[in-house]
């Protein structure tokens, strides 16, 4: 399930996150056996790492708006 989560919110969203955000750097790649998560990196090395399991598609918007925050 958080695949397809995953795989859905980036087909509705990737748009427009893009046009409103078009410096954002986005990556995502598929993998088998692991744990689906969401990376964050700023300045000064700084990482955040938030998992996205079993998450609904908007869960994982509530959870990139929360890491753009940072």
């Amino acid at each position: 399930m958080a695949l397809n989560s995953i795989r859905e919110f980036y087909t509705k969203n990737y748009t427009t996150i893009k046009q409103v955000n078009p410096n954002l750097p986005i990556l995502i790649w598929e993998a088998s056996s692991i744990k689906v998560c969401m990376f964050a990196h700023y300045e000064k090395r700084v990482e955040k790492k938030a998992m996205l399991n079993n998450l609904p598609p908007k869960n994982v918007k509530k959870i990139l708006k929360e890491l753009m925050k940072s």
